[in-house]
């Protein structure tokens, strides 16, 4: 009877170590030469691969500036929420 009072825990899982993955930011030029497959001397010596580099160039400050600024509207949401409730 008290084992259907009080039954046994659960045993919790055997923890294992996670995998841990290091996450360098590096310049968006550098990541966009590994893209293309180029290097700094294509882009310095055809006027082609110098415009498609900065057209992507383009395209990722446009996409850190929107999230950038999504980041900065939470907050002053939250802000505003917290503000309203008080």
């Amino acid at each position: 009877m008290p084992d259907s009072l009080f039954p046994d825990r659960p045993r919790l899982p055997v923890l294992r170590p996670t995998p841990i993955v290091r996450v360098v930011r590096r310049a968006p030029l550098v990541a966009i030469c590994e893209i293309l497959g180029i290097t700094i001397d294509h882009v310095v010596n055809d006027g082609r691969c110098k415009v498609v580099v900065a057209d992507f160039y383009r395209v990722t400050r446009a996409i850190e500036n929107e999230a950038w600024l999504r980041s900065e509207l939470h907050g002053v949401e939250a802000d505003a929420w917290v503000a309203a409730h008080l």
